[in-house]
C-alpha cells in the first residue's frame, strides 16, 4: 500500500519557531497528563542521588527506536512492520505519554508470543465507495494496522478530498494522536477514533460497559504549531495508573470507583475498580459516540465484546477504529486556509490569560514543546519500564544501555 504526497505547502512568511518553542518551554511545568507529573516528580525526587530503583532515566530516541524495533523483530515481526510499530511507541514517550509507549513494549511481545496478536498478520482491505474503505487487521498489533488504515485514509483523501477506513480485528494500538498527525504531513486533517477493552462506567452506572475510547483530531498549522487533540474520554487512563501504582500515591476522588461503587482513593484500587468517564454525562456520552462509530459500525467488537490483551486467556481483541482524511485543498487553496489558521491561532495567543494561568496553548503545543526538548536531551524513561526493558534485552541478546544517564537537573516534562 503506497502513500502518496499530494499537497506541497506554499512557502510562507517565516516564524520564529524556535523562540516560541522555547517560550513555551519556559511556561510552569503543569502536565499533559497526570503520567507526566508522576515522572517528573520522580525525576525531582531523584535528583541528587545516584540512579536507583525509582529513578528516572535517559535513552536518546533514535537508540530507543532502534531497540524497541530490534526487540520486535526477535518476536518474529518483518523489519518493516516492527520499524512501524516502534516509531509509534517512542514517539508517545517523545512526547510526554509515557503510559503509551514503550511501557507496552513487554505487553505487546508477551501478546504475540502467546497467539492473542499475530506477528505476520493478512491485513486486507476491501473498498467500498470512492471514499470508504474497510480494513480487517487480522489481529495485527494496533500500530502497525493504524498506519496502514491512515495512508489508505489519506490515499481516499487524495482521490476524492476526503477518506474514512473503518477497522476491525486489530489490537491495542497506542496514543491517537500519531496517527491524526500522518495526515497532516500529508495536507489533511487527521481524526481516529478507537474502541478498547471495558474499564469505564457510564453515567449513572457502577458497570463497565465503556473503553478508555480515545479520540483524536490533528490539523497542519503551516508556519504555526500544529493543532493535535488527543484524549481519552476517561478521566484518566489504566496505562498512568500502572506507573502510578509503583508509589502507590493517592489519586483524587472522581477518577475511578473501586468494584463496591466506593472512590478509588489509590492507583491500584483505580486498577482493580472501574474508570469514570470526563465531564459526567458529556463525556459519557461522547465515548458512546466512539464506541458507535469505531466498533458497532465497523463490525468490531464493541462494549463488553472488545477483549484485553492483560486478561489471561483472551484469544482476540476486536479493537475498532475508524481512521478520516480530510484534504485541505478540496476546500481552500493551502495558501489561504494557512492564512486563516494563522488569523486564527494568533488571536488566540493574544486572548486574556485567566488568573493562574500564563499564556493560552492549543492542543498539541506542549507535548510538541516536550517533544522538542527530549529530542536533545533524550527520552526520560520511568525505572520499571527501564527494567523491562532490560529484562527484554537479556532475554534476546540485545545490546542496550545498562547505566543510563540521569538528567543533570532532575527536571522532567
Amino acid at each position: 500500500m503506497k502513500s502518496k504526497y499530494f499537497l506541497e505547502n506554499p512557502a510562507v512568511p517565516p516564524y520564529p519557531k524556535s523562540k516560541e518553542r522555547a517560550r513555551v518551554a519556559s511556561l510552569p511545568r503543569a502536565p499533559i497528563g497526570p503520567e507526566s507529573e508522576a515522572i517528573r516528580h520522580e525525576g525531582k525526587r531523584n535528583s541528587n542521588r545516584p540512579v536507583g530503583r525509582n529513578a528516572a532515566v535517559c535513552i536518546q530516541a533514535d537508540r530507543l527506536r532502534e531497540f524497541v524495533a530490534s526487540a520486535l523483530e526477535c518476536a518474529d515481526i518483518p523489519a518493516e512492520d516492527a520499524a512501524i510499530v516502534s516509531a509509534c511507541l517512542v514517539d508517545a514517550d517523545l512526547r510526554g505519554i509515557p503510559s503509551h509507549g514503550v511501557s507496552r513494549l513487554t505487553t505487546y511481545i508477551e501478546a504475540l508470543q502467546r497467539g492473542f496478536a499475530r506477528a505476520k498478520p493478512r491485513v486486507r482491505v476491501n473498498r467500498t465507495s470512492q471514499a470508504t474503505a474497510m480494513m480487517d487487521g487480522d489481529d495485527g498489533l494496533g500500530s502497525l494496522v493504524s498506519v496502514l488504515a491512515m495512508r489508505e485514509a489519506i490515499e481516499l483523501a487524495n482521490e476524492c478530498g476526503i477518506g474514512m477506513v473503518s477497522v476491525r480485528h486489530s489490537t491495542h494500538f497506542g496514543h491517537a494522536g500519531y496517527y491524526a498527525s500522518l495526515a497532516t504531513a500529508k495536507g489533511c486533517i487527521g481524526i481516529v477514533l478507537s474502541n478498547a477493552f471495558p474499564t469505564v462506567a457510564p453515567f449513572g452506572g457502577r458497570e463497565a460497559m465503556l473503553g478508555t475510547n480515545p479520540i483524536a483530531i490533528a490539523a497542519p498549522g503551516g508556519d504555526r504549531p500544529e493543532f493535535a487533540l488527543d484524549m481519552s474520554t476517561s478521566v484518566t487512563s489504566r496505562g498512568w495508573l500502572r506507573l502510578a501504582a509503583e508509589d502507590n500515591a493517592p489519586i483524587p476522588q472522581g477518577w475511578a470507583v473501586t468494584k463496591d461503587g466506593a472512590p478509588a482513593l489509590t492507583p491500584r484500587e483505580a486498577i482493580e475498580g472501574i474508570l469514570l468517564p470526563f465531564g459526567g454525562y458529556k463525556g459519557s456520552g461522547i465515548a458512546m459516540v466512539v464506541d458507535l462509530i469505531a466498533g458497532v459500525l465497523t463490525g468490531a467488537g464493541f462494549g463488553q465484546g472488545v477483549r484485553s490483551m492483560y486478561v489471561p486467556g483472551e484469544r482476540r481483541a476486536d479493537v475498532g477504529h475508524a481512521l478520516i482524511a480530510i484534504r485541505i485543498s478540496a476546500f481552500l487553496e493551502p495558501s489561504e486556509y494557512e492564512h486563516r489558521y494563522r488569523t486564527w491561532y494568533d488571536a488566540l495567543k493574544i486572548s486574556q490569560a485567566a488568573q493562574g494561568h500564563d499564556a493560552i496553548l492549543i492542543p498539541g503545543e506542549r507535548s510538541a514543546a516536550i517533544a522538542h526538548a527530549q529530542r536533545h536531551e533524550g527520552i526520560h524513561i520511568h525505572a520499571k519500564t527501564w527494567r523491562s526493558l532490560e529484562q527484554l534485552a537479556g532475554k534476546f541478546g540485545l545490546d542496550i544501555p545498562t547505566e543510563p544517564t540521569q538528567a543533570a537537573s532532575g527536571t522532567l516534562y
